[in-house]
């Protein structure tokens, strides 16, 4: 939500996420509370192995992890929708391609999508296909990338939706 003022400065406390910069003379308030939807559709694998695949996505944001259902095979299709709200866009997406063990489950590769490269969008584009690698790249103990290819690539809908009410 923007507001526009040139007389007034109301600043509420009671909002934790409002942000206040000046612009040609007139005040600018926004809410910076964004949510994220993410919409994990399929996957393709490459190699032999990809038809005895029982495979899984995870989702990990802000100290939150979120993970789709198992499916069986080298084309996976789990269309599941994913929400996380958000309030620092410095933050990245880690996603993880998981194949489900009898004991251990392996990791098949890694996506990081940087917030900042996340459009707004009210409505579903049909997604786009990203690659998974196979490892991931620390800084700080933090995750800041991924690197070296594996061939998988999973088809990932990511975007940014208008705060309810807004449009």
């Amino acid at each position: 939500m923007v507001q526009y003022s040139t007389t007034t400065l109301v600043l509420y406390l009671s909002f934790p996420y409002l942000s206040v910069s000046f612009l040609n003379t007139q005040l600018v308030t926004s809410d910076i509370r964004r949510r994220l939807l993410d919409v994990v559709k399929k996957a393709r694998y490459v190699g032999i192995q990809g038809t005895q695949f029982n495979t899984y996505v995870t989702l990990k944001l802000q100290n939150v992890k979120s993970t789709t259902v198992t499916v069986k095979g080298p084309t996976p299709c789990w269309e599941q929708d994913f929400l996380f709200e958000i309030n620092d866009i410095n933050l990245g997406l880690l996603v993880e391609v998981w194949n489900k063990g009898v004991i251990w489950d392996r990791a098949l590769g890694y996506h990081y999508l940087p917030l900042t490269s996340v459009a707004y969008d009210e409505q579903e584009c049909g997604g786009r296909w990203v690659e998974l690698e196979a490892q991931l790249m620390m800084r700080g103990g933090a995750v800041v990338g991924t690197t070296g290819p594996t061939g998988h690539a999973l088809l990932l809908d990511c975007r940014f939706e208008p705060p309810f009410g807004e449009s």
